[in-house]
């Protein structure tokens, strides 16, 4: 699969068959072809980034956040089109933005984001589903610790006449800091013949998960890394190694 490399903004590699330009101060990633594309961002990076996804492409995109104050996505996704993101952010700060539209029938957009917040850190999601058989997907993980608070906003817009769209959202907020944290999930659905979920959650690991683990024997920091492990990996192919490690450091 073609793959395009990004580090705070700047191209490594890019195939052929993506094109990208800067238009009105926006980053511009036209894909053409079924695309692999790694993002990351190791210090601030401002400018807006506009992904086009052709007909009938399909794209996996991984991202990883060090550092980040502000940054902004737009995705226009046509006709039967595919786009899966795996998002990791390990940021002190973190406000990003995604605009979604989901332009044509049968486009389709999965998000799993998984995030240790140190600080407060905002993300917003507006999903437009502008044509039948179009599908989304959010999940999102965050886990909170020290000065960390959480906010995710997530809203999906469904148009009357997008027959048979599927809607989708899972966000969960482990919280350890002493911060107020939020979910915000919010459906605007027009369309009746439609499938709609969200689920939201804040709090902390039941203590009957604490208890089967520590009832074979495991000790409580050994038993809360690995539910912490199991949460934030849930779903996720990458980052594995990147979240172990920060785990690790601040559960002992």
């Amino acid at each position: 699969m073609n793959k395009l490399i990004m580090e705070n903004g700047k191209i490594i590699s890019c195939p052929s068959g993506i094109k990208i330009q800067e238009i009105d101060s926006t980053l511009q990633i036209e894909c053409c072809c079924d695309f692999s594309a790694e993002l990351s961002f190791k210090k601030n990076f401002n400018m807006p980034i506009l992904f086009l996804v052709q007909s009938g492409v399909k794209g996996e995109v991984f991202e990883y956040y060090e550092m980040g104050e502000k940054i902004s996505y737009t995705y226009q996704l046509a006709s039967f089109s595919e786009l899966s993101l795996e998002v990791f952010s390990n940021s002190s700060k973190q406000n990003v933005q995604r605009i979604v539209y989901l332009k044509e029938e049968g486009a389709s957009f999965n998000c799993k984001l998984a995030t240790i917040a140190f600080k407060e850190e905002i993300y917003q999601y507006f999903i437009y589903h502008e044509a039948p058989f179009t599908k989304s997907f959010i999940r999102n993980h965050g886990v909170t610790k020290e000065e960390g608070k959480i906010d995710f906003q997530v809203s999906n817009f469904v148009k009357k006449g997008c027959f048979h769209s599927v809607v989708d959202q899972k966000n969960r907020i482990v919280n350890f800091s002493e911060n107020l944290c939020t979910i915000k999930p919010n459906l605007f659905i027009d369309e009746y013949d439609c499938s709609a979920n969200h689920s939201a959650y804040i709090g902390t690991f039941k203590k009957e998960e604490m208890f089967y683990l520590q009832s074979r024997g495991i000790e409580e920091n050994l038993a809360m890394q690995l539910l912490l492990k199991g949460f934030l990996k849930e779903g996720m192919n990458t980052y594995f190694t990147q979240i172990c490690k920060i785990i690790d450091t601040y559960w002992r």
